[in-house]
Order: structure tokens, then C-alpha cells, then sequence
């Protein structure tokens, strides 16, 4: 009897040791980390276009600069032009004559002649600012306010809620803005040249510095 009384306490003594063993603790999960969404604004800050400026302002222009024929024909802009809106698919017509025609076709006209697409080009292609063309003002279903229609400049600054719109821009104005990001002291239009200093006053507009149309 003597066994059975050993096999009995060897059984309490395992049953002791399993209940004394310590429950494991629950996993935590690790804290889930909060981040902050970036600025969605792209390109250089407010504050050093600024400084460019008057650095432009300050600069002594250049002295020798090319000067072009200037003898160019320009063509005259068709009579009816089709314009369609690259975010709607809309289609608008301009006429200057006959049915549908309009006071602002031919302006219309020859701004979707002569600009649109070097526009369209250029805003592209601008490196360091954070713009976008807006042509929204020549689709009659995006802006059925019948305004004349003009192509659009929006910057926009980091930190800046407002983005700055100049309207009635041109492929010149794009060039502009491309020379003074990359540090030309000379602005070249066609094949003749002049100061950029002399566009300050344009690029004060452009950029969101002063706001006038004037071109020195």
C-alpha cells in the first residue's frame, strides 16, 4: 500500500506546481503613432521669393543684350475656334461672326491661338513654384457667368491658405517667371532681349507682391 500512497502525493505535488504557475500577461499592443500630414504647398517658400525680388530690385542690369529684327508677321487668329475643357470635356465654340458670336471671340480666339498651349507647356515644365494654370474661365460650363474668358495664374505659398491668382497671363509671363527662378539677369522674347529687372513690376503681379498690371 505503501506505492499507492507515494503515487498519490506525487500527483498532489504536480498539481500544486501546475496551479502555481503564473498566468501570462495579456499582449499590448504598441501605441499607434499620430503623424502629421505635411504642408500640401510645394516649392520655395513666400519669404525667399520675396528676397529674390529685392535682390532683383537691387541688381545692376546687364549692359550688352541682343536686339532682334523684330519683323515677324503675325497671323490673324480664325474666325470660329472650338475650345474643349481639359477638366470637364465640354466643348465651347467662339465665333466673332455669324451665329454665336460673341464681343470677347476674339480675344478668346486668339488667346486659344497663341497661348493656350504654350501655356500649358510652361507651367509644366516651371520647376520650384507650386502653380497651376487655370483656362476654367473659357469652358461655358465651368463658368457659365459668360465673363470674357482669360488664362489664369494660382500659386500657391506653403503656410499660406489663400492661393494668389493672376489673371490674363501670356507665355511671356511664364518665361518670366522661368528666368527669374533660375537666376537670369536678362529676359529673352523671341530673339531679342531686355533686363529682367525692367519686369519687376510683372513679376511683383505674377507672384503675389504687388498687384499691377504694369509693365516697365
Amino acid at each position: 500500500m505503501w506505492y499507492v500512497v507515494a503515487a498519490i502525493i506525487a500527483l498532489g505535488v504536480a498539481f500544486s506546481l501546475v496551479g502555481c504557475r503564473e498566468t501570462p500577461s495579456p499582449v499590448v499592443p504598441p501605441e499607434t503613432k499620430v503623424t502629421v500630414a505635411p504642408d500640401t504647398a510645394k516649392g520655395v517658400p513666400r519669404v525667399e521669393i520675396a528676397a529674390k525680388l529685392a535682390k532683383l530690385a537691387t541688381s545692376k542690369p546687364p549692359t550688352k543684350l541682343a536686339q532682334g529684327a523684330m519683323c515677324y508677321e503675325v497671323m490673324a487668329p480664325p474666325d470660329r475656334m472650338e475650345y474643349v475643357c481639359p477638366a470637364c470635356g465640354e466643348k465651347t465654340l467662339y465665333a466673332t461672326e455669324g451665329e454665336g458670336a460673341s464681343p470677347d471671340a476674339h480675344a478668346a480666339i486668339a488667346t486659344m491661338q497663341f497661348e493656350l498651349e504654350g501655356c500649358r507647356r510652361l507651367a509644366k515644365q516651371i520647376a520650384g513654384l507650386d502653380l497651376a494654370l487655370d483656362e476654367s474661365a473659357f469652358c461655358r460650363k465651368c463658368t457659365p457667368e459668360g465673363q470674357a474668358p482669360r488664362l489664369c495664374l494660382v500659386v500657391r505659398y506653403a503656410g499660406q491658405d489663400t492661393p494668389h491668382r493672376a489673371e490674363g497671363i501670356s507665355t511671356d509671363d511664364l518665361v518670366l517667371i522661368q528666368e527669374f527662378l533660375a537666376g537670369k539677369d536678362r529676359h529673352v522674347s523671341a530673339d531679342w532681349e531686355s533686363p529682367l529687372k525692367k519686369h519687376l513690376s510683372r513679376l511683383q503681379f505674377l507672384l503675389g507682391f504687388e498687384q499691377t498690371m504694369d509693365r516697365e
